[in-house]
């Protein structure tokens, strides 16, 4: 029985509105991983860390950071080595914000034995055989609403994370504390603002 990744190449790159893609085929597991290079050096940071965390894809971002070309390339096989330079060439030293579709409901598979799998995966991997495989014109959809997220999602001054357990307690403190933060947003566990006055506000409030 043929695998659906069967009729799809391994790697696949583009640039797309000036923001370099590329997309990669987990070795193991089958499933595709799609990164972007942003332009914006706001977000050229941790994935869970505010603007990239607000980034919505497939499963949410699950990697930030540069990648080893060499390494990348060693992993699939090329007709030429020309093919290999210009993928080498494309990765080079950017910076990546990425995801995978190796989620729950994510179609993927392992090329290991058993006996090196948790017990977990054994269920993990059966139920997946279930799902749905998330194919490359899904990904690079996923990948090119990323880039015009990055384009078009304002950027703000100041971001302070609040990091509590419990995402009600910080919109309760927003809202309770709305008079004095006009120009405020909150995002999730973040509050954000371009107002250094309302910055000192959040900080002294939150003490």
């Amino acid at each position: 029985m043929s695998k659906p990744w069967q009729n799809e190449p391994d790697y696949y790159y583009e640039i797309y509105k000036d923001h370099k893609i590329i997309i990669l085929r987990n070795d193991n597991m089958k499933h595709l991983c799609g990164y972007v290079s942003p332009n914006k050096d706001q977000y050229k940071t941790h994935y869970d860390c505010a603007p990239a965390k607000f980034l919505n894809c497939h499963g949410g971002l699950t990697y930030s950071d540069t990648f080893d070309s060499e390494y990348v390339a060693s992993r699939y096989e090329f007709n030429n080595e020309e093919e290999k330079l210009k993928l080498i060439n494309f990765i080079g030293d950017s910076y990546w914000l990425g995801f995978d579709c190796g989620h729950g409901g994510d179609y993927f598979e392992f090329n290991m034995p058993d006996e090196f799998l948790p017990p977990a995966w054994n269920m993990i991997n059966l139920l997946a055989k279930e799902s749905v495989y998330r194919d490359l014109q899904y990904v690079i959809n996923e990948c090119r609403g990323i880039v015009d997220q990055i384009i078009e999602n304002p950027i703000y001054k100041h971001y302070y994370n609040f990091d509590y357990d419990d995402e009600d307690n910080i919109k309760t403190w927003f809202y309770d504390n709305s008079n004095l933060l006009q120009n405020t947003i909150c995002e999730g566990t973040y509050l954000a603002t371009n107002s250094d006055d309302e910055f000192m506000v959040i900080k002294l409030y939150s003490m």
